[in-house]
């Protein structure tokens, strides 16, 4: 069965010529989904997910993603510097995406809120 971000994928392209995976970090949105998964799911335990295809992707998922750990006979860890990652390739996801469609993105979005974001979260 395709994941909800493939079945969207799949109707922005076919209804607006948009094909998501070609986005910048189109597929930081897989990585995210596949831990919200196995949070969701498997109460955080890789073990407890039912795909094999999927415990595997968390487990090789920590050679590539700083500060994530996961281990089938373990808990996953997300810690703030891959919760940071994230937070910085979503929001070049929907800038790729705006740009795309030809949309402009509010004046008081584009002001590197997400580092000023990180700075009142370091007080």
């Amino acid at each position: 069965a395709a994941s909800t971000v493939e079945r969207i994928s799949k109707y922005c392209e076919v209804f607006y010529g948009l094909r998501l995976v070609d986005c910048t970090n189109f597929k930081a949105l897989n990585d995210l989904r596949k831990i919200r998964d196995c949070i969701v799911h498997g109460v955080g335990e890789v073990a407890l997910l039912k795909s094999e295809e999927d415990r595997k992707y968390l487990v090789n998922l920590k050679d590539k993603r700083r500060d994530f750990f996961a281990h089938a006979g373990n808990e996953i860890y997300v810690g703030e510097e891959c919760i940071k990652q994230f937070l910085v390739e979503v929001w070049g996801f929907f800038v790729s995406v705006f740009g795309a469609l030809g949309w402009e993105i509010a004046s008081h979005c584009q002001d590197n809120k997400l580092e000023q974001t990180f700075k009142k979260l370091k007080k």
